[in-house]
Order: structure tokens, then C-alpha cells, then sequence
């Protein structure tokens, strides 16, 4: 019972380990594309 414990423990830490790194992927992909749509639209817009 205990090592089944121990285990299902950490299953649980490596699932919000990997739900964490998602997120904060998600999260940095979506500040990079605000970002970048700032300074692409200009120029496209300078280009057009």
C-alpha cells in the first residue's frame, strides 16, 4: 500500500509538473504573439 502510494504521489507531482510547463508555454506564447503583432503590423502596414 505504500509504494502504490508513493507512486500515485508522484504521478500527481509530474502531472501539475507538466500542466505547469504547459501553461507557462502557453502562457509565454501567448505575450510573444501580442507583442510580436505590435511590431509586425506596422510594417506590414508600411509595406501595403
Amino acid at each position: 500500500m505504500y509504494v502504490v502510494n508513493q507512486i500515485s504521489n508522484a504521478y500527481l507531482v509530474g502531472i501539475c509538473k507538466f500542466i505547469s510547463i504547459f501553461t507557462n508555454q502557453i502562457y509565454n506564447l501567448f505575450i510573444f504573439e501580442k507583442y510580436f503583432s505590435k511590431l509586425i503590423t506596422p510594417l506590414f502596414n508600411f509595406l501595403a
